[in-house]
């Protein structure tokens, strides 16, 4: 079995609201109808030059596969998704915004920042964030992803080195 396959089975198989995937290594050729049922809303930026910079140590390398993230829901949840007008992100980052009957917000972000690509691809995530933020749509933030900091300790968020 495919591990598309796999991931289809098991998102078959529970009883799942939202899902989030990272490192999806997903292409534009893979439906997500193959893997989520027809109650799903999927959002998800696959690996693709606009969403992956080339390594700035090695600008004709691009690495075509792997990345990608994805976050999916139960069409039933009022989810609408932060849309930039002004800002172009160069990174494989999601953020969905879920309503309560309350009138409060959630914010859920997820993204895969590939760790060679340094402060450009840093930059990026910054640039999304500080908008999010100043946006002030949500109440809460959750931030779920693949961060690829190896320089920092994790307990104390204390960084060892820079982003590089």
């Amino acid at each position: 079995m495919t591990k598309v396959g796999e991931i289809r089975d098991f998102v078959y198989r529970h009883d799942f609201d939202i899902v989030i995937f990272n490192e999806t290594w997903l292409k534009v050729k893979i439906s997500s109808s193959c893997i989520f049922p027809r109650n799903f809303k999927v959002y998800r930026v696959d690996r693709s030059e606009q969403s992956h910079p080339h390594d700035p140590s090695n600008p004709r390398k691009f690495r075509r596969n792997g990345g990608g993230v994805l976050i999916a829901h139960k069409e039933d949840l009022d989810v609408s998704s932060f849309k930039f007008s002004k800002v172009s992100v160069r990174a494989e980052l999601l953020s969905i915004f879920l309503s309560f009957p309350s009138g409060k917000k959630l914010c859920i972000s997820t993204f895969y920042r590939v760790g060679n690509l340094g402060s450009v691809n840093f930059d990026s995530f910054k640039e999304h964030f500080d908008i999010l933020f100043q946006s002030r749509k949500f109440c809460m933030h959750v931030i779920i992803g693949d961060f690829n900091f190896p320089g920092i300790i994790w307990p104390e968020a204390q960084p060892r080195s820079g982003v590089e």
